[in-house]
């Protein structure tokens, strides 16, 4: 586990305590280099379906992790999927425009008891030049754009500055 990753989960554990109680779990965004928390969800036996809009992502997630259920789809197009008992969204946001951005946050909300979103916190410096963008992030997310949506939110690290984390969760209450 990185360091940053350690950060993550320790971030998690502190703030969602009862975290490993929801054992079917929605991962949104996943790739063979970036799969973040994975080995601490097959530590607590997790039952986890990756939701990834990549057809070659999806190929080599599946050739890495036979046991785990890949699933090529857009986040943007997920009203036909069940309802998982926690959603992990920890790399996309940020990599839509806002609009629809906001549309995929509301729908998330909507697929687990409990929902999980984290982005860098507020700009991210990446590329030559010194550019704020991230291989087509379109916007910089801070507290009020999870908060906006009824999540409790914490972050790590220094607003507008690389390595940061804004975590953003909520409960849902279904009978």
């Amino acid at each position: 586990m990185t360091s940053t990753e350690t950060l993550r989960i320790n971030q998690l554990i502190r703030y969602i305590p009862d975290i490993w109680e929801y054992k079917n779990v929605l991962y949104i965004g996943a790739n063979g280099k970036r799969f973040f928390f994975r080995k601490a969800l097959e530590e607590h036996n997790m039952n986890i379906t990756v939701l990834e809009a990549s057809k070659e992502r999806c190929l080599e997630l599946e050739k890495l992790y036979p046991n785990i259920k890949i699933i090529n789809m857009d986040v943007r197009n997920i009203e036909s999927l069940g309802r998982f008992d926690s959603v992990w969204w920890f790399h996309g946001p940020t990599m839509l425009y806002r609009e629809e951005a906001f549309k995929s946050i509301k729908l998330v909300g909507t697929k687990g008891k409990l929902i999980m979103l984290s982005s860098p916190w507020g700009k991210y410096k990446v590329g030559k030049g010194g550019i704020y963008i991230l291989d087509g992030n379109k916007f910089p997310m801070y507290e009020k754009d999870f908060q906006n949506f009824g999540y409790y939110t914490n972050t790590i690290g220094e607003k507008d500055v690389n390595g940061s984390n804004l975590l953003a969760w909520r409960y849902n209450k279904w009978s």
